[in-house]
């Protein structure tokens, strides 16, 4: 594999502006760049030998492919690969082809997960998206983007779960079948998605305005535990479509660690994992997040105190005490008094020795 990285504001006189591969390579990306061009293919990424590209937490925008007579096509403004293209809380905006792909050109299939891609240009065909194979796209927006001809997709085969791909002048597809279900796709009544902006965790994001079709219209069963910010879903009685999820404004929410049970005077296996969120779903740090000691006599568990990471999300430590029962444990926020505490089921087991206390009394 080989990898080459130049900070956004460079150009190449013929492929890879941001990066190039031969034969095999793999290019993994977790960072931000822009700002490249190519004469020919390939304006941020060209393995196109055959190499994949892979990027996680990560934007691609501002790069361009422009006609060269040395080249028989312009493609893949943003990305132009030959092998697969994997896409993971990612935004790529605002890349342009001179011919088709404005966003990406992919010969080997491409996946989207919890992903953006929006502003997108070609003049040709797939202002967003060429793909010759086949294309997944999970808790993914393809929104925003521009062709004479499929502004969103063009080519091969989508497989789609709680997926947008609207909204893209030059028609959303084009030659593209789309199988899966709890997606909205086409002429979208009440779409009403924001524009690009920071709504949020490391990438740009289109946020879903109130009344949006996108809003508690998932598959549950489908969707990621969190979306391409890190915003845990659902928020609502559903998870959202698209790969933003929109927030109850100031909200503590239980992620994982409820429905567990454990021995009197144990630790519980896992940690209660809690999320708060400020209004418009932003993730908010340095939360102090507090539980309330059980009544006496009554079963219940003493837990740590904890502060919110700058993805919102703290772990609270809970033994169970040593009385049996099943209880509920609510974590609030201090300072935030109207916000409704979090929520987690907790069940303390007596195994029959009673004389093992590990230092309780």
């Amino acid at each position: 594999a080989c990898r080459g990285d130049r900070p956004g504001g460079d150009s190449a006189a013929r492929v890879g502006g941001c990066v190039c591969c031969d034969v095999g390579g793999v290019v993994v990306i977790s960072s931000t760049g822009g700002g490249n061009a190519a004469g020919g293919i390939g304006g941020c990424s060209r393995p196109d030998r055959g190499g994949s590209v892979a990027l996680s937490n990560s934007t691609g925008s501002g790069n361009s492919v422009v006609n060269d007579p040395q080249f028989s096509s312009d493609d893949g403004g943003g990305i132009f690969s030959g092998g697969s293209v994997t896409l993971t809380n990612s935004t790529v905006s605002g890349n342009s082809a001179s011919n088709a792909g404005g966003c990406m050109f992919s010969s080997g299939g491409a996946t989207l997960t919890n992903s953006t891609v929006s502003g997108n240009s070609a003049s040709q065909n797939g202002g967003g998206i060429v793909s010759h194979v086949s294309i997944t796209l999970a808790n993914s927006t393809v929104s925003g983007n521009s062709a004479s001809s499929g502004g969103g997709i063009s080519g091969g085969s989508v497989a789609a779960s709680n997926a947008i791909v609207s909204g893209n002048p030059g028609g959303d597809v084009a030659g593209v079948t789309i199988s899966g279900s709890h997606n909205l796709v086409g002429n979208v009544a009440n779409l009403a998605l924001g524009p690009l902006a920071d709504n949020g965790g490391p990438t740009q994001t289109l946020l879903p305005q109130p009344g949006s079709a996108a809003i508690d219209a998932g598959d549950d069963a489908l969707c990621a535990l969190f979306d391409q910010r890190g915003l845990k879903r659902p928020q609502n009685a559903h998870c959202d479509i698209g790969a933003v999820e929109v927030a109850v404004p100031g909200t503590i929410a239980s992620v994982t660690g409820s429905n567990q049970s454990a021995t009197i005077w144990h630790d519980f296996s896992n940690p209660l994992l809690v999320q708060v969120a400020g209004p418009g779903g932003r993730l908010v740090q340095g939360v102090r997040l507090h539980v309330a000691p059980p009544a006496s006599g009554q079963p219940g568990a003493a837990c740590t105190d904890g502060t919110t990471d700058g993805s919102g999300l703290a772990y609270l430590f809970c033994r169970a005490n040593g009385v049996a029962g099943s209880y509920n444990v609510e974590v609030s926020a201090i300072g935030w008094p109207a916000v409704a505490p979090a929520t987690f089921a907790l069940t303390n087991v007596d195994d029959g020795d009673t004389l093992f206390r590990d230092g309780f009394d």
